[in-house]
């Protein structure tokens, strides 16, 4: 008996962009404690799928604890805390895949939010002080993350950049 049966499973990201593919080829089965070929089955696809849901998770950590390592690398030679916030906001935006954003840095001082890196376009600019009413100051408020699907909906959503939907 020699079958030649495949299994292929898509490897696919939260955002459903394909990342790879898993293939298991020839399955082996001991007969009498010899090696045999045999068929996979429904059973067999389904581990796969499930392995394969863990797999894209570790590719995508892989990845992240890469760019991780090259901000890391980055920072040791960044000049200035400007930089470096720059640096950070850049490979946050990356890893998650978005075109614009802030990082805001809590001023101790003056307690207030202010906005130490900005990238894409906004009323709002580096040294503001973000508005009171606003998402981002619900969270620091809170403590909690937040997940806004549509900002417009939202009662604290300040409008910084009218061609953002979703925070």
């Amino acid at each position: 008996n020699i079958y030649h049966s495949v299994i292929g499973v898509p490897l696919l990201d939260r955002k459903d962009a394909l990342v790879g593919v898993l293939r298991a080829d020839n399955r082996m089965t001991l007969e009498s404690g010899v090696p045999s070929a045999a068929r996979f089955e429904p059973v067999h696809l389904h581990i796969a799928q499930i392995f394969a849901s863990k797999l894209v998770f570790l590719i995508e950590s892989m990845r992240a604890f890469a760019a991780f390592r090259s901000l890391m690398d980055n920072i040791d030679k960044s000049p200035d805390e400007r930089s470096i916030h720059d640096r950070l906001l850049d490979t946050t935006l990356q890893l998650l895949e978005c075109d614009r954003g802030h990082l805001l840095v809590w001023n101790e001082r003056t307690h207030e939010l202010v906005i130490s890196a900005c990238r894409g376009s906004s009323e709002i600019t580096i040294g503001d002080v973000v508005p009171d009413r606003s998402i981002s100051i619900g969270v620091l408020k809170s403590g909690e993350p937040a997940l806004i699907p549509d900002v417009t909906l939202h009662p604290a959503y300040y409008s910084a950049n009218p061609t953002t939907l979703s925070e």
